[in-house]
Formats: C-alpha cells, structure tokens, sequence
C-alpha cells in the first residue's frame, strides 16, 4: 500500500495492490506466456477490422465469386438457349445487372459484418485485459478530520430530540417533522 499526495490539491492517491507475491508472480508467468499469442491475434484482428488484405478478402470470397461465375453461366445459357438475340436482349441485360448489384451488396455486408466480427473481438480482448487490475486506487481527503465524540453525540441525539419534542406538541406528524429538523440541524454538526 502506498500514499502519494496530488500536487495542488487537498487531496492524496492511496494504492493498493489486489494479490499478494505468489499471486503477482502467477498473474506475470500467465500474462508472459500469452503475449506472443495475444499480440499476434490482436494484430490479426486489428487488420481485420481496419479492411483487411487483399489475401485475406481473396481467401473469404473464393465461393461467393465461383456462385456468381455459376449465376453468370447458367444465365447466359438460359438465354442462348432461347434463339440468337436473346442475349442482347434488356431482360438478359437486366438479369445479369442484377445479379451483379446482388453480389457486389452481398460481398460489401460480409466484409462489414467480418469487420464488427473483429472490431467486437478486440473490444472484448482489451476489455478482459484492461479489467485485470493487479491494484487499485482511492483518492482521500489528506484534511478531512474526525469528528469530536460531542458532534457525533448531536449528530444522533438531535433527531431524537426533535422527535421526542415534536411528538409530544404535535402527535405523529409533530414526530416526524420533529425528526426531519433535528436530522438537518443536527447534519451540520456531522461534517
């Protein structure tokens, strides 16, 4: 435990440390023997959630491309099929714009969803580390002073003046008042 004062302030930093030695030396060992790992998941996330590389995008999509190559395919047989204009026709010229809007919305949501994915990770990452504290920390009053035996004995018996007084003038309601002005008369001497 340790009291370090605040510079131009009346007030001090008390710090206590949460585990004892064979705690803090566990706690080290562990956060030792996961940093390589950490590091390199944090660094794996923060590429993630910052766009990613081309690698990675390329390595994610492969399917979706090869779906859409299929959707291009069939599409474009299913309109041969149907006589020799028929793929410059709108309806083929439409189908295939649609598709392609379709799959570029499609590719778009699953790298934003991928991105909250990792943004999500390293938010719980750095909160599970940031929330293991080895101490903590309280700031105290380095003036606050104690209060004399007299003002705590004011500070209690004045509201049982006050109900004794005003249950005597004024019944249960003279009590209650009487109670309420002793605990704020008597809140003055509790400082």
């Amino acid at each position: 435990m340790s009291v370090t004062p605040i510079n131009g302030t009346p007030y001090q930093n008390l710090t206590r440390t949460k585990f004892d030695a064979p705690k803090a030396a566990n706690y080290n060992q562990l956060m030792d023997s996961l940093q390589p790992y950490l590091q390199s998941s944090i660094a794996e996330l923060g590429n993630r959630a910052s766009g990613g590389t081309p690698e990675y995008w390329e390595a994610n999509e492969n399917q979706a491309k090869r779906q859409f190559g299929e959707f291009q395919g069939s599409t474009s047989s299913r309109y041969s099929g149907e006589g020799s204009g028929a793929r410059r026709s709108s309806g083929f010229q439409n189908t295939m714009t649609r598709g392609s809007q379709d799959f570029a919305e499609s590719l778009q949501a699953k790298r934003s969803e991928m991105q909250e994915a990792a943004i999500e990770q390293l938010l719980k990452y750095s909160s599970s580390l940031m929330g293991i504290d080895s101490s903590e920390s309280q700031l105290i009053d380095k003036k606050k002073k104690k209060n004399k035996w007299w003002q705590n004995a004011l500070g209690i018996g004045l509201p049982v003046a006050g109900a004794a007084v005003g249950g005597y003038l004024g019944g249960p309601v003279g009590a209650s008042m009487g109670t309420e002005a002793g605990a704020k008369f008597g809140g003055y001497f509790m400082e």
